[in-house]
């Protein structure tokens, strides 16, 4: 490399330099758009816990819907003298696992 070419790219390497600076230094950006991003993250949290939540409640109302289905089943079956059939009891904690 010759000193003509050293000369030319020592301008762009500080001037890249100075941008990333800039960028870290929190010029480039204001802080408008950190707080936008905030708000957004918030959101997003505040969204997944509702969801965590609402699987919560969907699965504790099916396994009292089946507690429900399987006393009408038993009591079905006592009046006709059939053997009540094999009941599965599903635990809210079993479906909201990861």
């Amino acid at each position: 490399m010759n000193w003509t070419e050293l000369i030319m790219q020592v301008p762009l390497a500080a001037g890249a330099l100075f941008l990333v600076y800039m960028f870290v230094a929190g010029k480039l950006h204001t802080d408008n758009e950190f707080q936008r991003v905030i708000r957004e993250r918030d959101e997003y949290k505040k969204a997944a816990e509702t969801e965590r939540r609402i699987a919560t409640e969907v699965a504790q109302t099916g396994s009292v819907t089946n507690q429900l289905l399987g006393a009408v089943v038993s009591l079905s079956a006592e009046r006709q003298g059939v053997p009540p059939p094999r009941v599965i009891q599903v635990q809210p904690e079993e479906v909201t696992k990861p």
